[in-house]
């Protein structure tokens, strides 16, 4: 494997998209409370492991109390300083200004959902490039 990637998605068919594109090349861990991801993080953490990409989605679903904004998550990762060469890429069903809410963060790049059949080759030669340059 190649290199550990943290998929944080509350929609089951987009986990098992995603997991389809990159499981057997890539250490691939789905997650999808804000609950589990801090989980897997320390648990890799204690380990001195690292994890080289986190995917995010930013809207999840409200009723499930455990369930944040991947918001949250990406500014838990940068203030953590326990992952520093943590990379981080959106792919989200939020179709407004994400890319200036997203501003203040470190993100690679933002992919939109609904653009998905016109931007999936581009975020997987993403996905491949930045597992090669950060690894």
């Amino acid at each position: 494997m190649e290199g550990k990637i943290l998929y944080l998605e509350d929609d089951p068919l987009w986990i098992q998209e995603i997991k389809n594109m990159l499981d057997k090349k890539y250490d691939f861990i789905s997650v999808s409370t804000l609950r589990d991801a801090a989980q897997v993080i320390t648990n890799i953490a204690r380990k001195g492991e690292f994890i080289d990409l986190a995917i995010v989605d930013i809207s999840l679903i409200r009723n499930n109390g455990d369930n944040q904004d991947g918001f949250v998550l990406i500014d838990a990762l940068e203030r953590s300083g326990l992952l520093p060469e943590f990379k981080i890429i959106v792919l989200t069903g939020y179709e407004g200004n994400i890319r200036s809410s997203l501003s203040e963060f470190d993100v690679i790049d933002v992919f939109i959902k609904a653009n998905w059949a016109k931007e999936k080759e581009s975020f997987l030669n993403l996905v491949n490039n930045t597992i090669i340059k950060f690894s």
